[in-house]
């Protein structure tokens, strides 16, 4: 299979790689505040760091088990296994590896919400929000179901795509070239996530349901 069609069957690993970039730089956005900017906000930019770590978590996921479209080389199933209730599903990343990542990524979204709140900057609030509201929408929203016209994991790139609009705008509040990176890398991961379907997300995925 060539580069591009193996990209296009693992677009998992293709989010996964730009999205650690982002985290990358969000991490070391914390590590910059806390070094060289208001020592009033240690705790704000210590989430930061713990943000990018969990999101980081969670792209580990995508990246060892993701796929992210139907794989033609993988033999259907005859019958389909029962699936675990959804608010399990992230407790097998091996087999639901989006969902356990969404998990991770609620939690740094929410740490990200509180950054903002306890440095009074609407545009990091904005962000967490979005990213909270992306998150509960991916992993909790039936995979089959529209929500406004849009496929679960669609929504979920929508809202993901408004707050990485709130990380360029966190950049510009904060002065930070680190989270302008994030914002660049999470921009292009969040166009590709939008092509997604949920039931593609791993190998077990593919061959147990529909």
């Amino acid at each position: 299979m060539d580069l591009i069609g193996k990209i296009k069957t693992n677009r998992l690993k293709a989010v996964s790689v730009l999205a650690v970039i982002g985290d990358i730089f969000m991490g070391l956005a914390g590590g910059e505040g806390l070094v060289l900017r208001d020592p009033s906000h240690t705790f704000a930019y210590s989430l930061l760091m713990i943000s990018g770590s969990c999101a980081l978590f969670g792209h580990l996921m995508l990246f060892v088990w993701g796929k992210g479209a139907e794989d033609k080389a993988i033999a259907r199933a005859g019958s389909h296994k029962a699936e675990p209730p959804i608010l399990l599903k992230p407790l097998w990343p091996w087999r639901y590896p989006l969902d356990g990542a969404l998990f991770a990524w609620l939690l740094a979204g929410i740490s990200y919400t509180v950054s903002g709140i306890l440095m009074d900057d609407m545009a990091l609030l904005f962000m967490g929000v979005t990213n909270v509201a992306a998150c509960l929408i991916g992993w909790l929203y039936p995979k089959h179901k529209k929500f406004f016209g849009f496929s679960g994991m669609q929504m979920t790139s929508i809202m993901y795509m408004l707050s990485t609009v709130g990380t360029f705008a966190t950049a510009w509040t904060l002065g930070s070239l680190f989270i302008f990176g994030a914002g660049c890398a999470y921009a292009a991961c969040n166009l590709i996530l939008y092509t997604v379907n949920k039931e593609n997300q791993s190998a077990f995925t593919q061959q147990h349901e529909v």
